[in-house]
């Protein structure tokens, strides 16, 4: 059933959905309906007796009893309320908060739910620009993109004065917030940056840095024009006194951008972290017509037309496969694994898009990335080519890639046991590694009947030695609702009953993933890969490729660590008497504790293990 176009703006529930968590902050706020406390609703009365609460709830930074209220109210408005102007009462404060709690996606939700004329009006605009620059990681646009929402509210014509107070205090604090969070991280990683670089990471005038990081005790040399950062944890409470509350974007992963992964305490991973930000990329500003409107797009020059027709999506509801793009270069479209940087395009670009959008249903475009590849019989032997390998690490997309994974990630894996200091990690993949999904997915079979051969063997082996990480494609193509849990319960029914003592750290779908372009006997290939570096990001000890091994039967997920790749071959058909003599895993076990011992795994070239496995004794 489709969501009606002029719908409420409560956004659905995703498995990385952090309202619970927000609800469990909020534990000791009541939000009382309009309808249950005798508001009348129709219309302009339902926004306007909210609006004194909301007020409220913002200046006391109660941002997540601010959004709780705003949904609310806005589900007891009259279907003829939602299309007028006093709708953004709510809409606006919403969508800041959810801003700067981190919450991009319900932001955007929110956004696109809006009817055309709500969506075009000058406000909701400049919020979607604001919002555009956040998801583009654009450092500068986010400054000026918040600076342009307050100017908005204080045109002498805007409607309605007392939200203009209210969205002005939310944009200062997004804004101040994320300039004092910059300077921290800068901190952290930098022992000396020079002013320029400075200026780009917190969006001052020159005259204005030195005094903006000098009561943090930061040292400036004038004659090199080099700041020496000096590294302590911020009180925000000092700068703020709104910015000591819970939801603020101390907290916040998204927001932040690619330096949000300098939340660690490793320096020399800090300062690798934010070099992959800088020096920053080139963004080009296009202009879409579509539908008798002008839209306006960042896209970055390193990403690819994939890129751009995904964005597209998101902007305009259009899928890739409907969309005819005129006007953006001469002749016809690149394929889509062409860079933006080889269209040759210039700032302020203008193209033509046609295409019939999806029904009015809710489609989130990130969705984009599960989709399955579509040749799963081909793959690419990355070992064979390291310059190809090394190509794609350096890819500034692919970084960017890696950066939002591991914000969409950090605070949200599940450690279903945790972490022992020195063992090394292994990353097992699911599908055709250790279970045969097909008749998984089927039915036909239970799911231990779907394991490989000696499954629980090889887990009792490598476990004393090694974290496990199960890291699968399967879940969110098809256990949307949950599959994080349901794949935590299959893993649970496969081994428990053999060992209870035998633990699976954490699990990790394709979520964590992106796609790729890659080249295979002459032919372009477009495929998913598996990062291990969201891994390392987020779990210290695990901070390299020296202690960690990543076994799969498909070596391009390998695209970006293939020194790291352990390629095994694919289990199929289990019920077969080939299938049944599959003796893979015991012969990768004697493997696995025989390098156990190794200090450091990159000096292990893994793609002869069989044959190693094939000298050694079982190990007792």
């Amino acid at each position: 059933m489709s969501t009606p176009y002029n719908a409420p703006l409560t956004p659905p529930l995703t498995e990385n959905d952090t309202r619970p968590q927000r609800a469990s902050q909020q534990q000791h706020t009541t939000v009382t309906s309009p309808k249950a406390s005798g508001v009348v609703t129709n219309g302009y009365t339902v926004y306007q007796d909210v609006f004194q609460s909301l007020s409220n709830f913002a200046m006391q930074n109660r941002l997540s009893a601010l959004v709780d209220l705003a949904l609310v109210a806005d589900m007891n408005a009259s279907s003829e309320s939602r299309s007028e102007e006093s709708r953004l009462i709510l809409v606006a404060p919403l969508v800041l908060s959810y801003i700067i709690l981190g919450e991009l996606p319900s932001a955007r939700i929110t956004l696109s739910q809006l009817p055309e004329n709500l969506a075009a009006h000058p406000l909701s605009r400049t919020l979607l620009k604001l919002l555009a620059s956040l998801q583009n990681r654009a450092h500068p646009s986010v400054y000026k993109n918040a600076a342009d929402v307050a100017d908005v509210v204080q045109e002498p014509e805007f409607f309605d004065k007392k939200l203009a107070v209210i969205v002005k205090l939310l944009t200062d604090r997004l804004i101040r917030t994320f300039r004092h969070k910059m300077m921290e991280l800068v901190a952290r990683a930098y022992s000396s940056i020079h002013l320029s670089l400075a200026q780009t990471y917190l969006s001052l005038p020159e005259e204005d840095v030195y005094d903006a990081v000098k009561s943090y005790g930061w040292m400036y040399d004038s004659g090199t024009q080099v700041l020496h950062p000096l590294y302590t944890p911020m009180s925000l409470s000092s700068v703020d006194p709104f910015d000591a509350a819970v939801s603020t974007l101390s907290t916040v992963k998204l927001v932040v951008g690619g330096a949000a992964q300098l939340e660690t305490t490793d320096h020399s991973r800090l300062k690798a972290e934010i070099d992959d930000i800088g020096p920053p990329e080139v963004w080009i500003k296009v202009r879409v017509a579509w539908s008798g409107k002008i839209v306006e797009l960042d896209i970055a020059e390193s990403d690819r037309v994939y890129d751009l027709k995904s964005l597209l999506f998101s902007m305009t509801n259009v899928p890739p496969d409907r969309q005819k793009i005129l006007g953006l270069v001469k002749g016809k479209l690149p394929p889509e694994e062409e860079t933006i940087a080889n269209l040759k395009l210039t700032n302020g670009k203008k193209f033509s898009l046609i295409g019939t959008p999806m029904g009015n249903e809710l489609k989130d475009p990130s969705q984009l990335e599960l989709l399955p590849d579509v040749f799963n019989d081909l793959d690419v032997d990355f070992s064979e080519n390291p310059e190809a390998s090394q190509a794609y690490i350096a890819d500034k997309r692919n970084q960017r890639k890696i950066r939002d994974a591991t914000q969409r990630l950090r605070g949200n894996v599940n450690l279903m046991y945790p972490l022992r200091e020195g063992k090394k990690l292994l990353v097992l993949d699911i599908d055709y590694t250790i279970l045969d999904t097909k008749p998984l997915l089927e039915g036909s079979l239970p799911p231990t009947e779907c394991a490989r051969p000696r499954l629980h063997e090889f887990l009792e082996t490598v476990y004393p030695h090694y974290d496990i990480c199960i890291w699968h494609v399967l879940a969110s193509q098809i256990y949307l609702h949950n599959p994080l849990t349901f794949f935590q319960d299959l893993i649970s029914t496969i081994i428990s009953c053999k060992n209870y003592a035998l633990q699976i750290n954490f699990v990790l779908d394709r979520t964590c993933m992106f796609k790729v372009f890659s080249e295979r006997n002459g032919q372009q290939l477009m495929h998913h890969v598996k990062p291990l570096k969201v891994i390392w990001n987020l779990f210290p000890q695990y901070s390299n490729a020296s202690n960690t091994i990543h076994v799969d039967d498909l070596g391009r997920n390998f695209a970006l660590n293939p020194g790291e790749g352990l390629k095994i071959s694919a289990f199929k058909e289990a019920h077969s008497t080939h299938a049944m003599e599959d003796r893979e895993l015991e012969k990768l076990a004697r493997y696995m504790v025989h390098i156990a011992d190794v200090a450091d795994l990159q000096t292990v070239n893994h793609k002869d293990w069989k044959k190693v496995a094939r000298r050694l004794r079982h190990p007792q």
